[in-house]
């Protein structure tokens, strides 16, 4: 039996649309953080490709500028996933209590069928899309140490 009737000023409707607004926002969350790292990792890979394609006429445009282009956009990339996160996990918490409150059951079966803790796990989706975007700022920065040696 659903503790529905603990809370009459709210009917099932509204908290299935509440619930599923929630994941909605998360899904939007998610879709945009996959478009930033997609933007950037073809802004990232456009520029290796085309400025670093011979390291021997390295100039200052290609071994400082471009690098600086990748650093600054993997930067905003990386801040936005975890930015992202904090909201994505806002939405979370919102939607187990709106279960909590309206549909003890269904939270139930959440409880029981448990899930890996995302927040302990150092491979989740937004630890590996941070990941890649470290790696392309490092990778950046060789063209500038071999220019600078020169």
């Amino acid at each position: 039996m659903s503790n529905l009737s603990k809370t009459p000023q709210l009917d099932l409707d509204n908290f299935r649309m509440y619930h599923r607004l929630q994941y909605d926002r998360i899904s939007q969350l998610e879709q945009q953080r996959l478009t930033m790292t997609n933007l950037v990792i073809v802004i990232s890979t456009f520029s290796f490709t085309f400025g670093f394609a011979e390291p021997g006429k390295l100039n200052f445009a290609s071994a400082i500028g471009l690098p600086i282009i990748i650093i600054i956009s993997n930067s905003f990339a990386l801040m936005y996933s975890h930015r992202s996160r904090e909201f994505i996990k806002m939405h979370q918490r919102r939607a187990e209590e709106a279960r909590k409150l309206y549909a003890l059951e269904f939270n139930d079966i959440n409880k029981k069928v448990g899930k890996r803790n995302s927040n302990k796990d150092p491979f989740n989706r937004t630890k590996l899309q941070i990941y890649l975007h470290i790696l392309l700022m490092t990778i950046a920065l060789l063209p500038m140490a071999v220019y600078l040696q020169q």
